[in-house]
């Protein structure tokens, strides 16, 4: 499985049940970690991300049928957040572990992939708009760092 052979792989649908448990697939040792963002233990370039794909007082985000697009928007002062979110490119690629609802009433973190910002769609939608680049990511211990 996916753990032993050093990947995750969005087809297989990895999930956990806490942050800290995906970032540590990726260079960290955290026993908690509670933040919507955490940065890449070994790879600066990327970031972790947690965005909520259900409804919540704060943000709109959502998920293409076919998993490829994810659309991203503040619900207040959103014209706001785009324009300081673009100003971030070091954030721009980002390790999604959307957080879904089970049957069970639980929230779980399903691996959906490595997303990059497209700037210029998000700049003209007014949503941060993120897509695929890749379904299978190579995972690092702490060792690797």
């Amino acid at each position: 499985m996916w753990i032993a052979d050093g990947y995750l792989d969005a087809d297989e649908d990895p999930s956990f049940v806490r942050h800290a448990d995906a970032c540590n697939l990726f260079g960290h040792s955290y026993k908690q970690w509670y933040r919507g963002l955490a940065r890449h233990g070994v790879k600066r370039e990327l970031t972790i991300w947690f965005p909520k794909l259900y409804p919540n007082p704060d943000w709109s985000t959502e998920i293409s049928g076919d998993g490829n697009t994810i659309y991203e928007r503040r619900i207040l002062n959103n014209t706001s957040f785009i324009r300081e979110a673009l100003k971030s490119p070091d954030r721009f690629k980002r390790l999604v572990f959307a957080a879904m609802v089970e049957a069970n009433g639980n929230v779980a973190y399903h691996f959906k992939g490595l997303y990059e910002v497209d700037p210029k769609e998000s700049l003209k939608t007014s949503t941060m708009t993120y897509h695929r680049k890749e379904k299978r990511v190579s995972r690092y211990s702490r060792m690797d760092r």
